[in-house]
């Protein structure tokens, strides 16, 4: 299938799918609104969230379900896409799913961290998707992490995340997310083959931008929370990203302390992450995400024929919705416009 019929309806409904992301006037209103169920309002009324929202009460919209409610529509969206594609494309936005299932996975075994006896099946947001392909409700059904475990290996791509389950504590939950997200990006990485050079060469580099960002912050995880090794932080880390080589990897692993890892980051193209952040925690997520914003929004205004269009909407999309909650839920402590501005990615 030649290159105009794989992305030309493709992109013709990712173009009117951007034309519906908030505007700026929009962004504006959402923060001006002076609490959190006028937020909810707002976003009901005046924002095509309003099919996301259209059957459910806002009232009854308590703390972490607009969260949910809306990853479940973003997963719709993928569906919805999945009938613009064929062949090779088809295979990779079924690869690309595979990162919002993984969060569920987290979910579930976060879940089983903490024992948690309510169902929690409500809390994913990919089960109810025609493109699940993993037994969650099995998973939640088993009791124990080693029935657990077995569970995991009948799921290819998890088998080597099953023995880490074993003993299971807060440490190795740590590990286990970051080998999920090993194995995810792993997985870009071998598709990245099969695809054409130049559409090959765009995943590449939107995959390996994300991989750099990751690793930058599994560092400083391992480092300011869990005190990990710099063997085991090394060992955690997924190699082959876009601008961070394994050496300069190895010297933020080894870094005798977090200024020294502030230098070594300083001297990278994502320094801007952590200098803008300043220090507090609570800012390094924001600072990656709106990194990521800047560079993804380059590929809107291309207008090629190519896979740039779909993968910077649907990371755009999921960036969007990150600002939302966390304008909504400042707005759940009466918390003024400025405050809230210090967490969206959003130039407003």
């Amino acid at each position: 299938m030649g290159t105009v019929e794989n992305f030309a309806a493709l992109n013709a409904k990712i173009k009117a799918l951007e034309g519906k992301m908030l505007a700026q006037e929009q962004y504006n209103g959402l923060l001006k609104t002076k609490n959190y169920y006028e937020a909810l309002k707002y976003l009901k009324e005046n924002t095509y969230y309003s099919e996301a929202l259209k059957d459910i009460n806002i009232m009854d919209i308590h703390r972490g379900d607009l969260e949910i409610i809306l990853k479940k529509y973003y997963v719709d969206i993928f569906f919805k896409l999945n009938h613009f594609v064929k062949g090779i494309y088809k295979d990779l936005l079924q690869l690309l799913f595979l990162e919002l299932q993984i969060e569920d996975l987290k979910v579930i075994f976060r879940a089983k961290y903490v024992d948690k006896k309510e169902d929690i099946k409500h809390l994913l947001i990919t089960c109810h998707s025609p493109m699940n392909q993993i037994p969650y409700e099995e998973l939640i059904a088993e009791k124990n992490m080693e029935a657990l475990s077995k569970k995991l290996k009948d799921i290819k791509l998890f088998k080597h995340i099953a023995p880490l389950l074993q003993n299971f504590n807060n440490e190795s939950l740590f590990r286990i997310e970051m080998a999920l997200d090993f194995e995810y990006f792993s997985a870009i990485r071998k598709f990245i083959k099969k695809m054409d050079k130049e559409n090959g060469e765009i995943v590449k580099k939107i995959n390996g931008s994300t991989i750099d960002i990751l690793n930058i912050q599994w560092i400083y995880r391992g480092k300011q929370y869990y005190k990990l090794s710099p063997e085991e932080l090394f060992n955690c880390t997924i190699y082959k990203g876009y601008k961070i080589n394994s050496e300069m990897i190895r010297k933020m692993c080894y870094a005798k302390d977090t200024n020294e890892f502030y230098d070594l980051i300083s001297d990278t193209v994502y320094g801007s992450i952590f200098s803008n952040a300043k220090g507090r925690d609570y800012l390094i997520e924001k600072e990656m995400n709106t990194f990521i914003r800047r560079q993804l929004s380059r590929y809107k205004s291309g207008g090629k024929l190519n896979i740039s269009l779909t993968l910077s909407y649907i990371q755009l999309m999921e960036i969007e919705l990150r600002d939302i909650i966390s304008i909504v839920e400042n707005k759940r402590y009466m918390s003024e416009e400025a405050k809230a501005l210090e967490y969206i990615t959003k130039v407003i």
